[in-house]
């Protein structure tokens, strides 16, 4: 998701993606979009797998839905409650994968190269995803127009758990930007 920090536009992805690094490219594709910065909500006892990254200015608040439909303008963000849809855009489909709401509060232990500690109040969500789609956005339709959270990744009980939007605001790293 794209952010805004004062005037400043960011990115916010999983905070064990580089666990550790506090600076260096981040690249997509082969392209240099931003740099990793020391914001990183990952630490025992946080709510949120994620972290800063600062961006170029050009950035835009969209994600790709599709090869065919590349631009959804984000329009909120909200939490969502069990039994709601929650749809993950992640780097390992073309198209969103979608599941259901299970839990709004759930908790995880993270792997030990990423600091082995338990974040909590998570949602948790049947979608599918794979290695790699960590860090992806998480909307609440495949129009993606309403921002649920960031992705964080598979815990122990085989739901997908992501970290909620809102987040990004109480850990300093500036609010959903909308458009």
């Amino acid at each position: 998701w794209v952010v805004k920090k004062g005037s400043t536009l960011g990115a916010v992805t999983a905070g064990h993606c580089d666990y550790g690094r506090s600076s260096g490219a981040v690249k997509s594709g082969g392209a240099s979009y931003g740099s990793l910065t020391s914001n990183n909500a990952l630490k025992n006892g946080s709510h949120a797998d994620m972290r800063y990254i600062k961006i170029s200015s050009n950035a835009k608040p969209w994600l790709y839905q599709n090869n065919s439909n590349k631009a959804r303008v984000v329009k909120k963000q909200a939490l969502g409650s069990v039994g709601s849809t929650s749809c993950l855009f992640g780097r390992n489909a073309a198209n969103p994968r979608c599941g259901k709401i299970k839990s709004t509060n759930a908790s995880q232990r993270m792997p030990a190269d990423a600091c082995g500690c338990v974040v909590y109040g998570q949602s948790a969500a049947t979608f599918a995803a794979k290695p790699g789609d960590s860090g992806g956005a998480v909307a609440s339709s495949t129009t993606g127009s309403t921002a649920r959270g960031i992705l964080s990744g598979e815990a122990a009980n085989g739901l997908m758990h992501y970290s909620w939007i809102g987040y990004s605001s109480t850990y300093d790293m500036g609010k959903i930007a909308t458009g």
